[in-house]
């Protein structure tokens, strides 16, 4: 009896185990190669599959500007790289270039521009200074992946990177155009400009820095970013409360602030808005340059008329601008006039007082004219008197503030006369300092 229990035990162990063997070789059919050889084709084949290519959004740093370039992957191991900034192209011209690819596999699937390509190997190379822009060349294949987007990380860098599919409608040449107008009409020309972001909770006060965002708690800290064709995209998520992560930020609907995608109660804003912005600049000793052909027709003839007085009497103007005044009062700022007399760079101004007279509405009267501007002004008239009237019938006048570009790029603005119809000054701040 106890013989045929152990004989009975041992058969279903047995049987058992000849189950479990089949069951072995059916689930592992493949050897570990052949199963690593089959994701790679898939991966392969989704990334050959996309019909109009694929956007990289490339950081070599987090800390700094990244870039967008588009890739086309081909079945015969090239891909077509196609890029528009002042790493890859010098002179921020639209360029393609092809080279190869693969996926490789050491430790994990790995994505490689095996080959020089000049466009995309520029943020690779060492440089001279053996660190150039410390970016990679061959990037990780994450698990987080989609038929819409493939997450990759940089081998050595280890950054975030994203590809994301194309659609067929996107003309490539045109995605670049699209980019450089949402820079125009944001960001271009604000290095310096402080910025507000309110996420909730967090609020927190932003410099942008050309292609990068820093802000200060106990420690400093920089915000990468990438311009988009419609947007900002930052390489880490802004602090807020909402518990999001706050990536990618659009223009709202009157251009005043950067709302994010993730939760448009999260947004950038300017600092300061309208006269405040324009005082706040030339505080910090900016200067707000008169650009003559932006200007109306009427204050282009007016230029010009001195011009040619000045001109005519050995003197040439270069510039006009307004700026600060230091120890004349809170009130008083000048208009500062660069000109030539003889190939001899001289500088004169008029002494202005600024004060407002309404919503973002001010009035420049004269209070002085220094000697520095008599040499021109007798130049202008027929006398110095007649030449500083002549300069203060353009420059003095009462003006609201008007933005040139959207209401979030204020670096052009327009003095609209509230007396002349049609009047307009255009201004554009050039932030050297004085």
């Amino acid at each position: 009896m106890k013989k045929n229990l152990i004989y009975s035990l041992t058969l279903i162990v047995a049987i058992g185990l000849m189950a479990c063997n089949r069951e072995e070789k059916n689930l592992f059919e493949q050897s570990a190669a052949e199963r690593q050889q089959q994701v790679r084709q898939q991966i392969k084949d989704q990334l050959v599959g996309s019909d109009n290519g694929w956007e990289m959004l490339y950081f070599s740093t987090e800390e700094h500007t990244g870039y967008a370039f588009l890739m086309k992957f081909a079945k015969d191991g090239t891909v077509l790289v196609a890029a528009k900034n002042d790493v890859s192209c010098g002179s921020h011209l639209y360029k393609t270039e092809t080279s190869l690819w693969d996926i490789d596999y050491t430790q994990a699937d790995v994505l490689t521009f095996n080959t020089y390509n000049t466009l995309f190997h520029a943020f690779s190379d060492p440089s001279s200074d053996g660190l150039g822009y410390e970016g990679d060349y061959e990037f990780v294949i994450m698990k987080e992946r989609n038929d819409q987007t493939i997450r990759l990380k940089g081998k050595k860098s280890n950054t975030n990177i994203h590809l994301n599919r194309l659609g067929s409608e996107v003309d490539w040449e045109t995605y670049f155009s699209q980019i450089d107008h949402f820079d125009w009409i944001t960001l271009c020309g604000n290095s310096q400009s402080e910025y507000i972001y309110q996420g909730g909770d967090s609020v927190v006060e932003l410099t942008y820095q050309d292609g990068y965002f820093t802000y200060k708690d106990s420690m400093l800290h920089a915000l990468g970013t990438i311009t988009t064709p419609t947007g900002l995209h930052f390489y880490k998520t802004l602090p807020n409360s909402m518990n999001v992560d706050a990536l990618d930020f659009v223009l709202n609907a009157d251009s005043s602030r950067l709302i994010c995608v993730q939760n448009n109660a999260i947004n950038i804003a300017p600092k300061y808005f309208g006269l405040d912005y324009y005082k706040q600049l030339i505080k910090d000793k900016t200067r707000w340059t008169v650009t003559a052909d932006l200007s109306s027709s009427d204050v282009q003839q007016s230029l010009k008329t001195i011009q040619e007085k000045a001109h005519n009497k050995g003197a040439d103007i270069a510039r006009y601008t307004f700026s600060q005044l230091v120890n004349k009062g809170d009130t008083a700022q000048i208009l500062l006039v660069d000109y030539t007399v003889d190939g001899k760079l001289m500088q004169g101004y008029l002494v202005l007082d600024m004060q407002e007279v309404a919503e973002n509405a001010f009035t420049y009267s004269l209070i002085e004219a220094d000697a520095s501007i008599m040499p021109l002004a007798k130049r202008i008239g027929l006398n110095e008197a007649l030449g500083v009237k002549e300069l203060t019938k353009v420059f003095c006048d009462t003006y609201k503030l008007q933005t040139y570009i959207t209401n979030i790029n204020q670096v052009q603005l327009l003095l609209v006369s509230q007396k002349t119809s049609g009047k307009q000054i255009h201004l554009t701040a050039n932030k050297l300092a004085i």
